[in-house]
């Protein structure tokens, strides 16, 4: 049901995982500082592999690793209808990859990464807002790193 913004998930949403993210939103207005309020709390969770990889074990356990820590982040963004969806960056070299998070916040699309509660933005932008992962790739194709920095 698209009018649902829960029915992205192959697995409902338990009533504690909605009640976990009103609690972390009460008084909070903006759907940037409701995501930076919800990486806060991931980012207390301890960093390795859960025996289940399921939503409600891991916030009974508060252990997992990015991918799980990302699961989490949409799903509670989910709950107070913030678009998200998870981006997996995959790389050259030996490791795996990482997974991170972008959500539809202000009119666009914003990376967050909630493994280190925290996203790039532009140095110059008074507003503290996150870039796209589109932004990020051209900033650094274009050899321009020195624009962006990772706040957390």
């Amino acid at each position: 049901d698209e009018r649902n913004p829960l029915s992205v998930f192959r697995v409902p949403i338990k009533l504690k995982i909605k009640n976990i993210s009103d609690a972390l939103c009460k008084g909070i207005e903006s759907d940037h500082d409701k995501i930076i309020s919800f990486m806060n709390y991931i980012n207390k969770f301890e960093y390795r592999s859960p025996s289940k990889t399921d939503l409600n074990t891991l916030v009974n356990d508060k252990i997992g690793i990015c991918g799980d820590y990302s699961n989490l982040l949409v799903a509670l963004c989910a709950c107070q209808n913030i678009k998200a969806r998870i981006i997996t960056i995959n790389y050259i070299t030996k490791q795996n990859g990482h997974v991170v998070i972008e959500a539809f916040v202000d009119g666009k699309w914003r990376l967050y990464d909630p493994t280190y509660g925290g996203y790039y933005r532009l140095v110059s932008d008074k507003n503290k807002l996150p870039l796209s992962l589109k932004e990020i790739i051209k900033i650094y194709k274009n050899d321009q790193e020195e624009l962006i920095e990772f706040i957390y």
